[in-house]
């Protein structure tokens, strides 16, 4: 059972809403999210996610769920993207700078999924350190590799969107 303050269960999957200024263009063509989409904001102690496990169901539907309460939480623009990560990734990625990233589940109004990515970003945003900047690039070529057009979210299955009832 998780509840409010958990860490979530590890592997859990996680999605990020990333403006298209901060997504790789190759001409036309979105590639990926730049190391900036998971800086964070200098008012946040952790990086701001949805968990996709929140919800029952298919990882498709829990994704499309994630994805359906971001939009619903945010003004979310036409062109931006949705990056998907799982925590082992995370993990991983931050164990090879010495880091220790963790998932807590951090419920906000009109966002019941919503979690706090925790010890991933850097500590001054106006002094960024060059292990701090390979993290970010680290996180995001190879954890956060996987993202969503507005296209490929919409095509994923709607779902009831129900809650886990692993979660309290």
């Amino acid at each position: 059972m998780v509840s409010e303050g958990d860490e979530l269960p590890n592997p859990s999957t996680v999605v990020r809403y990333v403006g298209l200024n901060q997504m790789e263009h190759y001409g036309d063509n979105v590639v990926g999210p730049l190391p900036t989409a998971f800086e964070g904001r200098a008012t946040d102690d952790s990086l701001s996610v949805t968990w996709c496990e929140y919800f029952v169901g298919h990882p498709d539907h829990q994704l499309r769920c994630a994805i359906e309460t971001i939009r619903s939480s945010m003004n979310v623009k036409r062109k931006a993207c949705f990056c998907v990560a799982r925590t082992d990734d995370l993990a991983a990625a931050g164990a090879t700078f010495g880091r220790a990233p963790r998932a807590v589940y951090l419920p906000v109004p009109r966002n019941d999924a919503h979690a706090g990515i925790y010890d991933v970003m850097p500590a001054d945003l106006e002094a960024i350190t060059e292990g701090e900047l390979k993290l970010l690039e680290l996180l995001a070529r190879e954890a956060w590799s996987r993202f969503l057009t507005r296209e490929m979210a919409d095509a994923l299955p709607l779902a009831q969107c129900e809650k886990s009832p692993d979660v309290s």
